[in-house]
């Protein structure tokens, strides 16, 4: 692979191919945007690249066919000589080649994303988003959407199986993890908990945690775990 001045932050692994994104996008000018997205095969060759825009929170991709992005506030308000951000939905979804898929839209100013702190995909396809204002966990399928309160504030990571998430507890609480369950359109917490080391017993530190699906990874005291909703809900 030729030199990039780019600073990738994402890596996904698509069919045959690896996607490369940098959260961070400058619009130089009309004629001049860095292109902060990159695709390559497993020899390092360059096959496609675009643009997905700055402020990148996160990026999620749905059956090996399309690309979803989600953004924090500098992606959704502008920064980086964005006057007009691409991000400026808070959500969106591109194919592989980088072309326009969705654009999040509400009329409701409620559901008004400042800040999409989450994002994740489940096993039946639905997209699922914690956003700010006022935390609000958001789901679409097929693009309809539905809403749901959720007792977290500020959590970054959220993986789901069924009516149950599994998210850390949010603002200076990333060790500390709670297992919620959907009751008349709100997640409640039904377990609060830290994890530790199976081996020995040390609680964990976590200094960061993803989510895909049900499943979460998790780096903390040099290592990465992982585990379930499942596995979560057998153990209590």
């Amino acid at each position: 692979m030729s030199k990039r001045d780019c600073d990738y932050d994402f890596l996904r692994i698509l069919n045959d191919e690896i996607l490369l994104v940098g959260a961070r996008c400058t619009y130089h000018s009309e004629d001049k945007i860095d292109k902060n997205a990159v695709i390559i095969d497993y020899d390092g060759n360059i096959k496609r690249e675009f643009t997905l825009g700055d402020g990148i929170q996160d990026i999620k991709i749905e059956n090996n066919t399309r690309i979803w992005t989600s953004y924090f506030d500098e992606g959704i308000y502008g920064n980086n000589g964005w006057d007009r951000p691409i991000g400026y939905c808070g959500l969106r979804s591109w194919s592989l080649d980088g072309k326009e898929d969705y654009i999040y839209k509400t009329s409701n100013y409620d559901y008004a994303i400042d800040d999409c702190y989450a994002l994740n995909i489940d096993k039946d396809n639905n997209k699922w988003f914690y956003f700010y204002m006022e935390f609000y966990l958001g789901k679409i399928s097929s693009e309809k959407i539905e809403y749901f309160s959720i007792d977290i504030d500020g959590g970054n990571t959220i993986a789901i199986s069924e009516n149950f998430i599994l998210s850390d507890e949010g603002y200076g609480k990333r060790s500390t993890f709670s297992l919620l369950v959907e009751k008349n359109k709100k997640y409640q917490k039904e377990h609060t908990f830290n994890f530790s080391d199976k081996e020995s017993s040390q609680s964990l530190e976590i200094i960061s945690s993803y989510a895909y699906g049900e499943h979460l990874l998790i780096a903390a005291n040099r290592m990465i775990y992982k585990t379930s909703v499942s596995k979560i809900k057998a153990l209590i």
